[in-house]
């Protein structure tokens, strides 16, 4: 037999065991039942979906999930059917955990790989947390506390921020995660006499475990039908009461480790689902095409910008000029030659020239000019306003214009700062969101310290310490149009009664006490005499409105007047002789003509 018929009958013979193989596997796949030597897992490695059933949306290729669930989906209702969020997953985005670890894999790739993604982080972070929250613990409203009481509640919250530092980079990091990956998981952890530590948990951990009695799960969970589905227990037909959380660790030698967390010692906070779906997602996974689009334009352009403009100019030759003749006009005004590799592992010659700056070139007579493409006009401008476009786009994900996310510095950052701005509502709102996640963090902490006895000499409960106390957390201020008119503003407000001076301190961004502490003054109330020369006072009734008339005038109530010393106050930095008159009506006498000349 030939070389050549071995060599066609080895290759029937490898197609042939291909086809094998891959039939064995399909028909595996769909039996569960695996031939000798194949290894095949069950049971999820079994197709889930029969002919005919509905295919989850992660499952379809990029391309067709717009043709299937879009405006062309005619009537498809996946995630909108009885049941399809009976597990607590949102079918339309993750229907188990491996979509929801590609959901969370594809913000953590932009967060770290994207500089439009980072630079969106880091302006949420600036104008949502600012400089930091300040916490304090303060009497409920309408109802009278024990001071000790209010001081024992914030030495527990100022030992909790100080030993976990809160506000100098913890705070920050969970902002950020939750941004990142959708989610955030902070266990609390009791280290005695009321103290609390708290760790931060990757999202991937909390997961449905196997068996359920190796996590350490409460017996009276087993009367009970519960769903353990992506980590979260829940009863099985209700998705908002949490009975707590399975945990899993695996160390760096491969053991697997469980922990059960209850409610009391987890803070689990979601972003951008209903409350009905167990766990949430990222930001950046419905802006996640935009924003490697317009990485991918900027990259492209940048690069192709960079080749533009390494060519200076290109020259032509007439027509008549043979290729020699080329060759020859180049290497009689080049600066310098070096050989350059080719792909056929040989090599060419190239020329390279200088020009110092100014220089003019005459052309010859076989020969003709061109200016470079990089000044042509028109190059660039059209990427640059697509990439403008995408980035819009999905600043539009957070109210946030293009300027915040590209960096573009021609922007107008008043009219964005100002009250009235989406982005600013936005940051406000979501202020709010914030301030409900830290108090449920710190109520957690305080009940902690609680049945630790920290408040055993106040109250008896819980709920009655939450009867008593308040925990106020201050965001600061996210628009700021002109400051001295907001501060003037502030004044005229504080002045008037309306704001405290505490208020006003956290308004402006510092902590009241902290600045008495270092050297501020106390702010303190003008008496009735004032503080200095035509400074207002008190306003009083005079007492002779309520005996005599006004004037000879039916008067159906008291009037209330400046005092006298306070018109007087007024006199001194005004025009004294024109107001003759009035001290004359004030001291009820006469008016004289030539009195205010006489003095």
């Amino acid at each position: 037999m030939s070389e050549l018929a071995v060599l066609r009958e080895a290759n029937e013979a490898a197609k042939l065991a291909n086809e094998t193989a891959m039939l064995q596997a399909e028909t595996a796949a769909v039996t569960g039942m695996a031939f000798p030597g194949q290894h095949v897992p069950a049971p999820e490695g079994n197709f889930v979906e029969a002919f005919g059933d509905r295919v989850s949306y992660n499952d379809y290729p990029a391309g067709e999930r717009d043709r299937v669930f879009g405006l062309a989906g005619r009537g498809l209702s996946l995630g909108a059917d009885l049941g399809d969020r009976a597990r607590g997953q949102n079918p339309l985005l993750f229907d188990d955990e491996h979509g929801l670890a590609h959901i969370r894999s594809v913000g953590r790739l932009l967060c770290d790989t994207s500089v439009n993604a980072r630079c969106v982080q880091e302006n949420l972070t600036s104008y949502i947390l600012g400089t930091g929250y300040q916490y304090k613990a303060v009497m409920q409203d309408g109802v009278k506390s024990e001071p000790k009481l209010i001081a024992a509640v914030q030495q527990v919250v100022n030992e909790f921020l100080r030993e976990n530092h809160w506000n100098e980079w913890r705070h920050e990091e969970l902002f950020k995660r939750k941004r990142r990956d959708g989610e955030q998981f902070l266990p609390l952890y009791h280290i005695g006499g009321g103290h609390v530590q708290c760790r931060i948990l990757e999202p991937e951990q909390i997961t449905e475990p196997a068996t359920p009695r190796d996590v350490g799960v409460p017996e009276y969970l087993d009367d009970l039908n519960t769903s353990y589905t992506f980590g979260v227990v829940t009863p099985d037909n209700d998705m908002e009461t949490v009975f707590g959380y399975c945990v899993h660790w695996r160390t760096p030698e491969g053991r697997d480790e469980w922990k059960w967390f209850g409610p009391s010692t987890m803070v689990h906070i979601k972003r951008n689902v209903d409350s009905n779906i167990k766990r949430g997602v990222s930001d950046f996974w419905a802006v996640y095409e935009q924003l490697t689009d317009a990485h991918k334009l900027a990259r492209n352009t940048a690069r192709g910008h960079a080749i533009l403009s390494a060519i200076a100019f290109i020259r032509e030759h007439a027509e008549g000029v043979s290729q020699s003749q080329a060759e020859t006009l180049r290497s009689n005004t080049d600066w310098s030659t070096y050989r350059q590799q080719t792909r056929s592992e040989g090599s060419r010659t190239r020329y390279t020239h200088y020009y110092q700056p100014g220089t003019i070139i005459d052309a010859g007579r076989d020969t003709k000019y061109k200016a470079s493409p990089l000044a042509e006009q028109g190059v660039g401008s059209s990427t640059q306003l697509i990439e403008d476009m995408i980035l819009r786009l999905a600043g539009t994900n957070w109210c946030m214009p293009a300027y915040m996310i590209s960096g573009a510095g021609d922007a107008n950052y008043a009219s964005t700062l100002v009250t009235e701005s989406p982005f600013v509502k936005y940051c406000q709102r979501q202020q709010v969101k914030e301030q409900a996640d830290d108090t449920e963090v710190l109520w957690k902490v305080v009940a902690i310290a609680f049945g630790a006895g920290r408040f055993d000499k106040f109250v008896e409960s819980i709920g009655e310490l939450q009867a008593l106390v308040n925990l106020k957390v201050e965001v600061p201020i996210v628009h700021s149009r002109d400051r001295n008119i907001e501060t003037n503003r502030r004044k005229v407000l504080h002045d008037d009664g309306v704001i405290s001076t505490e208020t006003w301190a956290a308004e402006e961004g510092y902590d009241y006490e902290k600045e008495i502490k270092e050297g501020a003054k106390r702010q303190q109330q003008p008496g009735m005499m004032g503080d200095r020369p035509g400074q207002p006072v008190a306003k009083e009734t005079h007492p002779q409105d309520t005996a005599q008339p006004f004037r000879g005038k039916p008067q159906p109530e008291p009037a209330k007047y400046e005092s006298r010393l306070e018109r007087a106050a007024k006199l001194l930095w005004e025009s004294y002789p024109a107001a003759s008159a009035d001290i004359a009506e004030v001291a009820h006498v006469p008016s004289v003509q030539g009195v205010a000349a006489s003095s």
